[in-house]
């Protein structure tokens, strides 16, 4: 029975080399060690990957013992090949593998079964390629889930950004149609109505109607500045000044529509002709 170790590895590549030499360098998947050795790789898998309740410990013992004694084999086992083959797996036969390669490692490697040692060394090395290729394919799986994460993220703002250019292109566009369209509508309304109320009426009225305009005006631009982070706390004071003019004009005009102050002079022209 071969020893497995260094020596039977360097005598078995330096016997295909010799077989590589005198068939002038055939592709190496021609050779019959290897084809044995790929062969039995999809073998001892597809047995491994079977439901646990239908898994033959025995037969897979058996299957090394066979291979072991072959004199036409590869003293090592791909990984290439070895993750092929589980690469073509489903995910409830990938679970098969893992417990079934478990089960046998904790098979072989108890005194009390007497298992050869070479069989011992094909199953750590087919445990050692399998938890390999699960490692890596969850390290694959969490670098593509991180970088799911980071272009979603990276989208997202992308698209919040063209959304704020939008609606600021619309905001700003809103404003310059509500400006015009009020100013004329205002202004129209003004001309129109200028003999047919008193003067108290009249300007309480324009008052009112800037008041409205202007800070209809300024919520709209606030909304803009605010989907686009600048800060708008520099700009309040401006609105409030406004707001403090129009109210002072507001009562201005009240106090002097209360005590009638035209209507005082004039009635003061009237009596004394020679202020006229």
């Amino acid at each position: 029975m071969t020893e497995w170790g260094n020596e039977d590895l360097d005598v078995d590549f330096s016997r295909i080399y010799e077989i590589a030499k005198r068939d002038d360098l055939v592709e190496i998947e021609e050779f019959r060690p290897y084809k044995n050795t790929k062969r039995f790789t999809e073998n001892l898998i597809n047995d491994l990957c079977q439901s646990t309740e239908k898994y033959e410990l025995r037969k897979t013992i058996q299957e090394l013992e066979r291979y072991i004694k072959e004199s036409d084999r590869l003293e090592e086992f791909f990984y290439s090949d070895v993750s092929h083959y589980i690469f073509e797996l489903g995910v409830s036969e990938k679970k098969n593998l893992h417990e079934n390669v478990k089960l046998l490692l904790m098979y072989i490697l108890k005194d009390e079964n007497n298992v050869d040692k070479n069989i011992k060394q094909i199953a750590l090395k087919i445990y050692d390629y399998i938890n390999l290729n699960k490692v890596q394919n969850e390290n694959i799986k969490n670098i593509l889930q991180e970088s799911v994460v980071s272009v979603k993220g990276k989208l997202h703002d992308e698209i919040k950004n063209i959304e704020r250019e939008y609606i600021t292109i619309l905001g700003i566009f809103a404003s310059i149609v509500l400006s015009f369209v009020g100013g004329i509508t205002f202004t129209t309304s003004v001309l129109q109505n200028i003999d047919k109320v008193s003067m108290y009426r009249l300007v309480l009225m324009i008052d009112f109607i800037g008041f409205i305009l202007v800070n209809v005006m300024y919520i709209l631009i606030s909304f803009i500045l605010e989907i686009n982070d600048i800060n708008k706390r520099r700009y309040n004071k401006y609105i409030k000044c406004i707001n403090r003019v129009l109210l002072a004009v507001a009562c201005l005009i009240i106090l002097s529509w209360f005590f009638d102050i035209i209507g005082i002079q004039k009635y003061i022209s009237r009596c004394f002709f020679w202020l006229k």
